[in-house]
């Protein structure tokens, strides 16, 4: 059975997910539409995909040389991850410009990152300013669970007579809480 695939959709779903359109894809992140075929380069991926259309349905899908721009090898399905580790939607972006007032000085409209993210382009530098697309940033530690051991190891800048450890060869054991980092020695605050 013959799988259908909007392909509107499809190519807001790609601009909105990060990606960009494209005249030839050559790169990850980049989707070209072309009749029927749609080629993606998904992020992560070491290979593009060329999917070949029949009208509204799925004909074929196969990996191909961005060189060449030939066809290689078929393959049963595609998974493609965003092309960017943020949203471009106008919600995400009217919170990125609201928080980047909010917390930066100065003139915005004097900015050209604040400028382009008005006009939705998403310019060369954006990822240093994540935290202003999310009211809450990650860090490590909320990828640990309470009773997670973290492991520190680091050169130390002078032995511990205690152990008679050298430098380089101490290490940290501390507990991960959902507040952050917890330690009782003092060598590791």
């Amino acid at each position: 059975m013959q799988q259908k695939l909007d392909e509107a959709r499809l190519k807001a779903q790609l601009t909105l997910a990060g990606y960009n359109h494209v005249a030839q894809v050559v790169s990850p992140g980049e989707y070209a539409v072309r009749g029927g075929l749609i080629d993606l380069f998904p992020m992560g991926s070491p290979v593009p995909y060329r999917v070949d259309l029949f009208d509204d349905e799925v004909d074929s899908i196969r990996t191909f040389d961005p060189d060449t721009q030939r066809s290689l090898y078929p393959v049963p399905e595609v998974r493609l991850l965003p092309g960017r580790e943020f949203p471009m939607d106008e919600d995400a972006r009217a919170r990125f410009r609201s928080r980047w007032r909010e917390l930066l000085e100065g003139d915005p409209t004097r900015s050209r990152i604040y400028k382009d993210m008005g006009n939705g382009v998403a310019t060369a530098g954006i990822e240093y300013y994540l935290p202003l697309f999310f009211e809450d940033t990650a860090t490590v530690f909320d990828f640990f669970g309470e009773a997670s051991t973290v492991v520190l190891h680091g050169d130390r800048s002078r032995p511990s007579s205690a152990s008679g450890r050298t430098p380089g060869t101490a290490t940290a054991w501390c507990r991960a809480t959902p507040t952050g980092p917890c330690c009782r020695r003092k060598h590791c605050s």
